[in-house]
């Protein structure tokens, strides 16, 4: 008996201090992504800067697993994953997540296209016929799929990007910010252009939580915690270092 009470309060000290939270992320510059340097890999990125800031104020630190989106989701969903990065708010994704008051971010979906092609998207009909490389299960789907156009899903943005090289499609969806800097990663930036014109509504970002017991108030204590800590100098320090482009007036988000 008294062996069985020992075990079980070492057993309750290890959860107490198992500080370590297991985050889902696709590779999704320069929100969140990881990169070579120095001949090591580093996780790096806005959001993702701002999310360890924030739980190490909590008392947690955060271990990446990086994977496609459509895995992320799976993750999270069976509960083998604690948060999951910048991802929008959708009924679906409500079913099997916690969502924080406060969105970490934005973003905004445009469609890339190839310079020496002359495309617009004042209409729907401006598009029609025309094909669109998307990643699956992106926030963006369901809008793209009311538009005329013919669909090309895609693993990721590299992929989409070599399709628009190669001329197997004739546009690429993708957050504005994401897709610019994947281009300059990739050495194809002086190549493509974007249409000013959003495709979908600005849309939050959040840190999103599992449906784990507890993390409900895991996910209004982050929220509130976040709140102060955009209100911090190391907070504008981040965002300094990522400038990013906002649409509404095509300056950089200050």
């Amino acid at each position: 008996m008294k062996v069985s009470i020992i075990m079980a309060l070492l057993l309750v000290s290890v959860v107490v201090l198992s500080k370590t939270l297991i985050g889902v992320a696709e590779n999704w510059p320069p929100f969140e992504y990881y990169t070579e340097v120095g001949g090591k890999y580093i996780e790096t990125g806005r959001d993702l800067l701002i999310l360890k800031a924030v739980l190490k104020r909590m008392g947690y630190d955060l271990k990446v697993m990086w994977l496609p989106w459509v895995r992320c989701l799976e993750m999270i969903k069976t509960k083998k994953a604690d948060i999951i990065l910048s991802t929008a708010k959708t009924e679906e994704r409500m079913k099997y997540l916690y969502f924080p008051d406060e969105p970490v971010s934005v973003m905004t979906n445009v469609f890339f296209f190839l310079k020496d092609r002359k495309i617009k998207f004042d209409k729907p009909d401006d598009i029609k016929g025309l094909t669109v490389a998307y990643i699956e299960a992106y926030y963006y789907e369901d809008e793209l799929k009311k538009l005329p156009v013919k669909l090309e899903r895609v693993y990721d943005l590299d992929s989409a990007f070599r399709m628009l090289l190669k001329g197997r499609v004739d546009l690429v969806i993708d957050d504005v910010n994401v897709g610019l800097f994947r281009a300059r990663q990739l050495g194809i930036i002086d190549k493509i252009d974007y249409i000013k014109k959003p495709v979908t509504k600005v849309v939050p970002l959040y840190m999103a939580f599992a449906k784990k017991p507890g993390y409900d108030k895991l996910a209004e204590e982050f929220s509130e915690e976040l709140k102060k800590f955009k209100k911090t100098e190391e907070y504008f320090k981040i965002i300094k270092n990522y400038g990013l482009i906002k649409l509404d007036d095509m300056t950089l988000e200050k």
